[in-house]
């Protein structure tokens, strides 16, 4: 996995670059093959989410949330 604990990454939402966040902390999830990733976003104020990803979306694969295209760029 090349992004781990204390990365930098930038959001992508619909294609477009919206917002950093660090990342916290990865653990296995109970299902196979995902990871819970949890992420402070840098915004005003900062908010920490835990999002369930597999692991190719750590590394800059696209996924949806909510239905609307993501990525993340280290």
């Amino acid at each position: 996995m090349s992004t781990g604990s204390g990365d930098l990454v930038l959001i992508h939402h619909l294609n477009r670059p919206v917002g950093y966040a660090r990342v916290e902390d990865i653990t296995a999830d109970a299902k196979p093959g995902w990871w819970q990733v949890r992420v402070l976003l840098l915004q005003v104020p900062a908010q920490e989410a835990v999002w369930i990803l597999r692991e190719e979306y750590l590394n800059g694969a696209d996924f949806t949330m909510g239905g609307d295209s993501m990525r993340l760029e280290r």
